[in-house]
């Protein structure tokens, strides 16, 4: 079942929360990223939990969290993306697609909403915040390329528009 245009994505709501965090912090625990030494369980889960906590606050407020449903059935998922709509620079900081959904347009589906709702152009540099072990597959990458993704994980906390663009609001 692919995904032909953006009629099964709706906003994040509270009540998404729950499979959103676990989701983020099991697939984010995997990645290449946190596999360095002295890493202990219980401090990532706390420390991260509050951060992602944060983000998905921040993101919601802003209108830039989205979820990719069954047709007909909102609480059957298939992927979630969660960014920042930052003016002139779009910030990704998860994009999941479940395992049984991959490959059916669900990724493309949730970036071309988020770019549509704040008039980002494909192609243009879009920064991402999390990577996942699933960015070393060659269709993530090729993927990544066409929406000319650069991987920037120092910008996952409280930022400024500012910090990010250079514009001075």
């Amino acid at each position: 079942m692919s995904v032909s245009d953006n009629s099964n994505i709706r906003p994040f709501t509270w009540g998404d929360r729950k499979y959103v965090l676990q989701s983020w912090l099991y697939d984010y625990q995997e990645s290449p990223a946190m596999k360095f030494p002295g890493l202990v369980n219980d401090d990532y889960f706390g420390y991260e939990h509050d951060t992602i906590a944060m983000l998905l606050e921040r993101s919601t407020k802003a209108g830039a969290a989205y979820l990719c449903c069954e047709p007909g059935r909102n609480h059957l998922f298939r992927g979630f993306l969660i960014a920042d709509p930052f003016e002139n620079l779009p910030c990704i900081h998860f994009l999941k697609v479940k395992k049984g959904a991959q490959g059916q347009g669900v990724a493309t589906a949730l970036m071309e909403r988020f770019y549509a709702d704040f008039g980002y152009t494909k192609g243009q540099n879009c920064i991402y915040t999390y990577g996942t072990a699933d960015m070393k597959k060659p269709w993530v990458r090729d993927s990544m390329k066409r929406w000319g993704m650069v991987y920037l994980p120092w910008l996952i906390g409280d930022i400024k528009v500012s910090q990010v663009t250079g514009d001075a609001k």
